[in-house]
């Protein structure tokens, strides 16, 4: 008997209906019914091949996760922190996408006691992102389903967050439930340089280094933002600059 039923458009872990098993990189939404107290899965658009740039050590992180995934029967738990706009939502769609496992989208309307029943009844290798994890849920409630409440039910758990102060301390130094943490401070130069000539469709050091050296904030927000600006604009960069809100390494 498959995993899951299907009735209409929601995918629910039960016997009745039709029978239904998630399909490997797909992407659904969990939703929650406040009259019956269900907690279902609706399919979403599935997530988009995009143009990312990633350090080498991005890319060893990348590779550490996804093995630990593919071989381990347990939950791998995964954090991603840092500085706002600056890829970390991007990295966990990319590390689920290369998963090749169901994707399962949180959300903080669920209460995690509820969340974790719904989970029990996954025996199926899934992987499950929480964007905003510090803001959005209460981290201390969601240890049991870092810690795996089943054996040998394999999970991948994707958690953003901007500022882990947030985040109970029982989750760190606690590789059973956070195995990776990777922080992100803002992009490097080499990067700058990358995002520029993608969207400017050349190289252009002069306005890298006039962003790298502007820049108090080097998020991909920014930059993105700015050179989407820049590209509508006739404008120097300073005007353009001047009226937008991004904030500059000389300002106080």
């Amino acid at each position: 008997m498959k995993e899951f039923a299907k009735m209409g458009d929601r995918i629910i872990p039960s016997p009745q209906g039709i029978d239904y098993e998630l399909n490997c990189d797909h992407v659904y939404e969990m939703q929650y019914d406040p009259y019956s107290g269900e907690i279902y899965l609706v399919e979403r658009d599935p997530i988009k091949d995009q143009v990312l740039y990633f350090t080498q050590d991005d890319k060893k992180f990348i590779n550490c996760v996804l093995n630990h995934a593919s071989r381990s029967e347990k939950t791998t738990g995964v954090l991603l922190c840092g500085l706002k706009g600056s890829g970390k939502t991007a990295m966990a769609k990319h590390i689920a996408k290369k998963s090749g496992m169901p994707v399962l989208i949180g959300n903080p309307c669920i209460r995690i006691n509820r969340l974790k029943e719904f989970c029990a009844k996954i025996h199926q290798a899934v992987c499950i992102i929480f964007d905003e994890f510090e803001k959005e849920w209460d981290s201390s409630e969601v240890l049991t389903l870092l810690d795996g409440v089943q054996d040998g039910c394999k999970r991948l758990v994707l958690m953003t967050c901007n500022d882990k102060k947030g985040l109970s301390d029982y989750l760190f130094d606690r590789c059973s439930r956070i195995r990776y943490q990777r922080e992100f401070y803002g992009v490097g130069e080499d990067i700058v340089n990358k995002l520029v000539t993608s969207v400017c469709g050349k190289e252009d050091n002069e306005l890298a280094n006039f962003i790298f050296s502007k820049f108090k904030v080097l998020s991909y927000d920014n930059i993105m933002s700015f050179l989407d600006e820049l590209n509508h604009s006739n404008d120097s960069k300073e005007d353009i600059l001047r009226f937008m809100n991004i904030a500059l390494k000389n300002e106080k």
